[in-house]
This record gives C-alpha cells, structure tokens and sequence, in this order.
C-alpha cells in the first residue's frame, strides 16, 4: 500500500485498490490512517481529495453516493450524470476511500467500480479515477493485507535500557508473534495479565501463552480444522497438486488460520494455532512446522543481526595480529574460491565485489576460529555464549528472555558494541 501511495496514481494513471483489514472495529482508524499517508505522499503537489464514503451511504452503490454528495440530479440521463461525475476526478484529483467493512457490500461494489474506472476516462480523457476499497475480506488475490501489524520499535535498539523497559519490549513483540499481528485478539489477549508478569518471568509467559492459545481452538469451525489438518498431512507428504493447494492455502487465509508474516510471501499456521497443535499433540508428523511457527521471527531476526555484528568486531580484532592457520578444510575451501570452482563460495559474489575474502580465515566459523585463536572456554565464555547463541538461532531455535539478556551482558563485556 504504501508503494502504491509513493507512486500518487491519482495524478495519472489512476486505477482500483482493495485493501483487507482484521477487523470492522478498526475500520475507520485504518481509513484515517491511510488517508494521511495519501495526503503525505501527495505533499500538496496535487492538493489531492479524499473522499472518504462509509457503509451506510454505499447501500445506493457508488454513483449514486456520489450523486448525492455532489448534488448530481438522479433523474438525468445515465450519460449525462456521467458527464458530471467525470468532472470531479479532473482537478484537483480525487482518491476514493469506500470504507465497507463488516458488510456484504465489497463485491457488488468492486464490480462497479471496475465499471466506472472503464467508463469515465472514456467520457473525460483528462479524468483520472482512483479508488480504494476497504474491507475485511480479500476480495481480489492481488489485495493489500492490512490485516496483519506488529511492534514499530526494534527491541534489540534498546539493550542499554533498564532491564523492565526491555522486558515490556519483549513481551509486547512475543505477544504480537503470537496472534499472528492481528490488533483485535491482541487487546483482548493483554486484558489477560501480561502487563502484570513479573519481569523476566519467562516461564509465567509461556503459561499464559498456552492458556490463551488453547481457549481460542474451539472457535475454529469444524471445516477449517478439517482443512488445517490436511494441510499439515500435505506439509508431511507433499501429495496435493499444486492448485489444489493455492485453494487450500486460500481458505485457511481467509479463514485466519494461516498468515504471512509481515514481509514474507510464505503463509504459514498461526502462532496461537500452532502452539494449540503441539501441546494437543507433541508428537504430530508436522511438528517441525508447528515448531518453526512459534519462533519470533522479528525477535530471531534481531538477535541474529546482532550476533553478527558482534562476531565481526571481534574477528576483526582477534584475527588482526595472528599467526595461526585455520583447519586444512577450510584452507581447501579458500583454494576453492581462489580458483573460482563452479561450487564454491565465488558464485555468491558479484564480479566487481571489493568484499571478496583475501584469507583463509574468511571461511572459518567463528567456533574454529574461538578454538583456534583462543582455545580453552573459561579464557573467553562471553565469546563461547556468543557463538552458542548465534549458532542457536540459526538452527532454529527459540528465541527467549534467557538469550536477550545474555547478548545484552555480552555487547556490555564486550565494551558496550
């Protein structure tokens, strides 16, 4: 949505867009909101207007919303009353934002507005018809999902705060992992104690967790527990044609079992539903799916970045001034590279690349080079944790209060990096 703003196809080109949201309840918010960033990317070029149309006035379809609002006589020949609407998509121009949430209205009025966006420029040349359509279904494949938010802040930008700050970081991005970014089960599940965990108590977190997963099964219809399962069974034996599996993947997306993270394109079981699953069942065929569906990518993420930046400070103060070569594996891997072998590291980098390895050291894990610069754990654990960790969350472990606040006693030892 937004690079639909960034690109003010009001001025030219125009054209329809449906967004879908969570909830009617948020309706409204979301209109705001979307008409602000309309009006910001805008910024005055075109003195944009948006008009923003609610439920209640589109019982009469579009046009004759329009119509009304714009003192159009309804008794007047259909092109006629065409004529006029088309005058007010020339200048200044104009982005229609039909709020139908919670309605039956979306299709009846996506297919006039297909009509309309075909009829006026054809009667107006210089008209350019905009629209966005709001609702809480998908109603085209090509749909912005709306529906699905989280944190805005970074937890890990904070780990020089105190110890609740970060806390209250924490838990707000578990919490929003965990019902899939949807705002509405969000509020109802805060209202169940999470601001009043003790701080740290992870273990008293996941309980909770657990307790409100588990009451949210039952709501789930029969058909759709029906389509998960076999959706699960196909993660396990991959038997379903491809197209038959788009429908299924639609289903449970529409039907809010499945989601797509925001900035992934997989779709994938909901957090809540999925820890319902493995508790229900610890030892189901898909249990390393239902597993992944619990690890706070966002979390993960950041832990992992933050892993890495470490790591290359400390390569690069420990590796400065040695003398020892690393093993005889990842000297071979080195030649390898050297020699541009078609399997090598070489086919990842551009050909004008200035960060291509000039040593061997390049392709040693950071645990080699601990064991080999460094040896024994006692003289370096900070490192050690640090490669554990790292190591940790790439095989896809949990990411947990235990490892945020170990990397935040490791970037303090290490001089506050």
């Amino acid at each position: 949505m937004e690079s639909w703003c960034r690109n003010r196809p009001w001025v030219d080109g125009g054209g329809i867009q449906v967004a879908r949201i969570s909830s009617a309840g948020y309706a409204q918010e979301m209109a705001l909101a979307l008409r602000r960033a309309i009006r910001a990317y805008d910024d005055a070029l075109s003195e944009v207007r948006v008009e923003l149309i609610q439920a209640e006035e589109l019982e009469r379809g579009i046009a004759g919303a329009l119509k009304e609002r714009w003192g159009i006589s309804p008794s007047l020949p259909r092109r006629q009353q065409l004529v006029l609407l088309s005058h007010h998509f020339v200048s200044p121009p104009r982005v229609l934002l039909l709020n139908v949430a919670g309605t039956p209205l979306g299709l009846p009025l996506l297919e006039e507005a297909e009509q309309l966006a075909d009829e006026i420029p054809k009667i107006e040349s210089a008209a350019v018809f905009s629209l966005v359509l709001l609702d809480t279904a998908a109603l085209r494949s090509a749909a912005h999902d709306l529906s699905v938010g989280g944190p805005q802040e970074h937890l890990l930008r904070s780990l020089d705060a105190p110890l609740p700050v970060i806390w209250h970081s924490y838990v707000h991005a578990r919490l929003a992992w965990e019902v899939a970014g949807e705002l509405s089960r969000a509020q109802r599940w805060d209202d169940e104690g999470f601001g009043t965990l003790p701080m740290g108590d992870d273990d008293g977190l996941e309980r909770l967790l657990n307790r409100l997963a588990a009451s949210e099964v039952d709501p789930v219809s029969p058909g759709l527990r029906t389509a998960l399962a076999e959706y699960l069974r196909n993660a396990v034996h991959r038997h379903l044609p491809s197209q038959k599996f788009r429908e299924l993947e639609r289903e449970l997306l529409l039907g809010g079992v499945l989601w797509r993270p925001p900035g992934e394109s997989w779709a994938r079981p909901v957090p809540w539903l999925a820890r319902a699953y493995l508790r229900a069942d610890p030892s189901s065929p898909a249990r390393v799916l239902l597993r992944s569906c619990l690890i706070c990518k966002p979390l993960a993420q950041e832990i992992f970045s933050r892993c890495l930046s470490l790591e290359a400070h400390e390569r690069t103060a420990r590796l400065a001034a040695v003398t020892l070569s690393p093993t005889e594996e990842t000297i071979s891997r080195f030649r390898n590279f050297e020699l541009a072998e078609p399997m090598s590291e070489v086919r990842f980098y551009p050909a004008e690349c200035p960060a291509t390895p000039r040593d061997a050291w390049a392709f040693a894990s950071f645990g080699e080079m601990l064991k080999k610069v460094i040896g024994d754990r006692r003289l370096a654990p900070e490192l050690y944790e640090l490669r554990d960790i790292r190591n940790a969350i790439a095989h896809g472990h949990y990411p947990s209060w235990r490892m945020v606040t170990t990397l935040r006693t490791i970037g303090q030892q290490l001089g506050g990096l």
